[in-house]
């Protein structure tokens, strides 16, 4: 018998903008790669982004709070939303029952802006909005992170269970996998509040 269970979080991005120089180039997204998925974790990532076209600093924080997207029914520049999902097989044995196959799969849709400026900017907006969405990047990136960390502790407290009936052990591992998306969710919060969303270094 094969039991699939999921969580669906979203979390958002508030950031400050930081100057640096440079040009700015419009050119796709790429988020950073994780450097460590565990074993036995999936990770699909898919970027959405919308277009702002403003050329005043002002103009653009307005834009993204206008076309940004929507989380809790707030806008915001960016956000990442993540759904965490957990598979695994009963192993009937003589002495009770054992899990095999633990696997999970961690799908994350990050949405950021994308600047397609309607008129020149001039450089000190450029560098405005390049240490702007550095930052947005990296700290969606840090999400995603944590997602797949969160998707690795599962993985590795449900494989070692075991029960005397499959039933006792699918609660079991239900009540185990449903406790450490509640540890997800804080690491999340904590995660936007140590570094206000971004804005401070490390977010």
């Amino acid at each position: 018998m094969r039991r699939v269970l999921y969580a669906r979080l979203a979390v958002v991005a508030l950031l400050a903008g930081c100057a640096s120089g440079g040009r700015s180039e419009s050119t796709r997204v790429v988020m950073p790669p994780i450097e460590r998925v565990p074993p036995g974790v999936q990770l699909s990532t898919r970027v959405n982004e919308y277009r702002v076209t403003a050329a005043t600093i002002g103009a653009l924080r307005e834009e993204m709070h206008r076309l940004g997207p929507i989380a809790d029914g707030v806008r915001y520049p960016g956000a990442t939303h993540w759904d965490v999902r957990w598979t695994y097989e009963y192993e009937p044995r003589t002495a009770g029952c054992a899990l095999r196959t633990v696997q999970a799969r961690v799908e994350t849709r990050v949405s950021l802006p994308r600047w397609e400026p309607a008129t020149t900017p001039d450089s000190a907006v450029t560098g405005w909005w390049e240490g702007f969405h550095a930052r947005l990047v990296a700290h969606e990136h840090g999400h995603v992170r944590l997602a797949v960390e969160s998707a690795g502790a599962i993985v590795d407290a449900l494989r070692p269970l075991t029960a005397g009936t499959c039933a006792a052990l699918g609660e079991r591992a239900n009540a185990a996998g449903q406790s450490l998306l509640t540890d997800a969710r804080r690491r999340q919060a904590a995660y936007d509040r140590d570094t206000r969303h971004g804005a401070l270094p490390g977010g």
